[in-house]
């Protein structure tokens, strides 16, 4: 409404001035509007092959570039099978999570580090040579960040190569179990002294082989995102509405779609009795995973509230 008040203050003007022009008057000097072009705005500039440029992708996901007489190989990483355990416990009013990450017996990557999508507070220990730090990055919710803190000259020490594990994991806060995001990542590529780097290769190759590589090496490419159970919600701001609205938010993730037949197929109770039954009846129907791991936390949640 206020814009098309002010839109008609606008024309007001136009039309009482209209009403007032005597048509056998003679042209008055004024001041003339024009409507003409203006410049376009400039497109992607397309980039036309050099002659040698090439790229393809190999059955194991490595990605083979050539440029100006020079070829390398950028592989495929993210080849990991994070597996993460976790329980918890109160202990002196407070919550304790216990971590325990492996990788997978057939993994072709060892894990090297991984994000922990924790956003309270919280004390969070691991074994030696590993550690963690809090990451705060603009635009994006607080995480702990978890690697090894090692010189170069140990570069492979405390990998989690295939078929090992980290354990344990502690974390303490003040948070009830709720859905987070998990993020791993690979060890690092090293190449041998005296080689190629990627990043010497990249400068140095054509405009349309950097474009390709932009567009084919995506960051997915070099880590695993995953959702686990960790501190969420304050327990002294804990509530049945918290944990309905949690779990309606859980029920938009694709993992957890099951919830949504469940939420559609029964009626979404709004007290204690009801909801505990409600989440008894889907646990009862989930597969060993996320959805049944997120549905106990919700169950361990509801049974401590009053």
């Amino acid at each position: 409404m206020k814009d098309m008040i002010v839109l008609a203050a606008f024309l007001l003007p136009v039309a009482l001035t209209a009403q007032s022009i005597d048509p056998q008057a003679k042209p008055q000097p004024g001041v003339r509007f024009e409507l003409r072009p203006g410049p376009l705005v400039p497109g992607p500039v397309p980039l036309d092959k050099e002659p040698g440029d090439d790229i393809t992708i190999r059955p194991d996901g490595a990605i083979v570039a050539t440029s100006r007489s020079r070829s390398f190989v950028f592989p495929l990483t993210n080849r990991m099978e994070p597996v993460l355990r976790v329980s918890y416990r109160i202990v002196n009013n407070r919550v304790l999570y216990d971590y325990t990450l492996s990788n997978g017996a057939s993994a072709a990557e060892p894990i090297s580090s991984f994000m922990l999508g924790i956003a309270g507070e919280a004390e969070v220990t691991v074994p030696e040579p590993w550690k963690a730090i809090r990451v705060k990055r603009p635009f994006e919710p607080p995480s702990f960040g978890i690697g090894r803190a090692l010189p170069d000259s140990e570069f492979f020490k405390g990998l989690l190569t295939a078929g090992a594990s980290l354990t344990p994991i502690r974390v303490l806060c003040d948070d009830a179990p709720g859905l987070i995001e998990a993020t791993y990542y690979p060890s690092p590529v090293k190449e041998p002294l005296g080689e190629m780097k990627d990043g010497e290769f990249i400068n140095s190759a054509s405009p349309w082989v950097q474009r390709r590589l932009t567009e084919l090496d995506t960051a997915d490419r070099h880590h695993l995102r995953g959702l686990a159970i960790g501190p969420v919600t304050p327990l002294n701001a804990d509530s049945i509405e918290v944990i309905r609205k949690e779990i309606q938010t859980a029920s938009q993730r694709p993992q957890l779609a099951a919830l949504q037949l469940q939420i559609r197929n029964q009626p979404f109770p709004e007290e204690k009795t009801g909801l505990s039954r409600w989440l008894a009846d889907a646990r009862k129907q989930a597969s060993p995973g996320i959805l049944s791991e997120f549905l106990d936390a919700m169950i361990w949640r509801l049974v401590r509230l009053p």
